[in-house]
C-alpha cells in the first residue's frame, strides 16, 4: 500500500505530513515556504520522493457555510499544479485545522515559538488523519 501525504496550503507556509506504511496514522513531516506554485510543487516532490508518495490530500479551506472562497480557489489552483507534477490530488475540508493544531500544541506544553514552528505541519497531520479516518479505516 502506498503512503499518502497531507498538505495544509498557506500563502506563506505549506505544512506537510505523511502517513505510516499502513495508512493508519499521520505524522508531521515539515514545512515548505511558499514562493510560487511551480517551485512549491517541485519542493514537495523532492520532500515526498523518499516516501514513494503519489497521492496528496490537500486541505480545502471552505467558508464556514461550506462554500468556496478566495483561499479555497487558491488552494484548488495549487492542487491543479500538484496534479501536473504527477500527484493524485484529493481534497479534504479543513476549516479551523490550524486553530485546532494551535490548541493541541499549546495543550501539550509547547511554547509560543515552538507552536509557530510546528503549527502548519501539525495542521497537515490533522487533515490527513481526518482523511484516513473518513475514507480508509473502513476500507481495510
Amino acid at each position: 500500500m502506498a503512503r499518502i501525504a497531507g498538505v495544509d496550503y498557506g500563502l506563506k507556509r505549506i505544512g506537510v505530513a505523511v502517513s505510516d506504511v499502513e495508512n493508519s496514522m499521520a505524522f508531521p513531516l515539515g514545512v515548505v515556504r511558499h514562493t510560487s506554485w511551480g517551485e512549491d510543487a517541485a519542493r514537495l516532490r523532492g520532500l515526498l520522493a523518499p516516501y514513494g508518495i503519489t497521492r496528496i490530500v490537500l486541505g480545502d479551506p471552505l467558508l464556514p457555510n461550506g462554500e468556496r472562497g478566495a483561499q479555497s480557489n487558491e488552494t484548488r489552483g495549487f492542487g491543479e499544479r500538484l496534479a501536473k507534477e504527477g500527484f493524485r490530488v484529493e481534497y479534504m475540508e479543513e476549516v479551523y485545522s490550524s486553530m485546532e493544531a494551535f490548541e493541541l500544541l499549546r495543550d501539550v506544553g509547547y511554547n509560543k515559538k515552538e507552536v509557530k514552528r510546528r503549527i502548519d505541519q501539525s495542521a497537515a497531520a490533522l487533515i490527513l488523519t481526518r482523511y484516513i479516518n473518513e475514507h480508509l479505516k473502513g476500507n481495510k
